[in-house]
């Protein structure tokens, strides 16, 4: 979560509704910010902080005046004591939302790959198509570092399926000739011009460059690629 937050921000995504005053309880002071905290980081980001840097301080600082508690009292909080862990089991009973794991993150991950396309297999994309899922099926997002790792996975699985199909559409003489014109190797009919020299420039009108030039697309001709390619 980024560190700095608008003023509009913490007004509309920060502050504790009349409808969240139930979870909250009895609670006072450090227990009664710390589990606010969770709550509101928890609405926003759809995980839990790992450690109390993952929180703005004006974040903080908001809840604690709305309770007219010291913004110092979190740091009596610990985030991975048995207190903390019942407030986050009452949140996620609250909303809904319980802990993912690998079969979870495995199933969002074959479906962010079903629902984009290969020319969209930035990390920012697939990372936000991720969130969305998680959000959607209420499970509790990964830390950012094992979400990062999802995206990078559902890229890989998605180009390699691409590449997997797209030499299933090509005739096997075409992926011949592209495979002679990576590695050099001469096919027994119609040598090809290998790709280094197929991307060179023209260079200079003559009648030798004009003659390359027609032996570039009369190769490029005979790949025969299908019309729905």
């Amino acid at each position: 979560m980024r560190q700095h937050v608008t003023s509009q921000e913490l007004m509309e995504s920060f502050t504790i509704v009349p409808s969240e005053r139930e979870l909250l309880g009895t609670k006072s002071g450090a227990s009664r910010l710390g589990c606010a905290v969770l709550r509101k980081y928890f609405q926003f980001e759809g995980r839990f902080p790992t450690t109390w840097d993952d929180v703005p301080r004006e974040v903080i600082r908001h809840l604690a005046q709305s309770f007219g508690v010291s913004p110092d009292a979190y740091r009596q909080y610990d985030l991975d004591e048995r207190l903390a862990r019942y407030h986050k089991d009452q949140i996620r009973q609250w909303t809904g939302f319980r802990q993912g794991n690998t079969v979870d993150a495995e199933a969002i991950k074959a479906w962010s790959c079903a629902q984009s396309r290969v020319d969209e297999t930035t990390l920012p994309v697939l990372t936000d198509r991720l969130t969305q899922r998680y959000k959607q099926l209420q499970i509790e997002l990964p830390t950012p570092g094992r979400l990062e790792r999802l995206a990078h996975s559902a890229a890989q699985i998605m180009e390699e399926e691409f590449f997997a199909r797209l030499t299933e559409a090509l005739t096997l003489d075409t992926r011949e000739m592209i495979d002679a014109m990576l590695t050099d190797i001469p096919t027994d009919t119609h040598p090809p011009l290998s790709l280094s020299t197929l991307k060179t420039d023209s260079g200079r009108r003559s009648i030798n460059r004009l003659e390359a030039e027609v032996e570039k697309l009369s190769q490029l001709q005979r790949l025969t690629l299908p019309q729905d390619l």
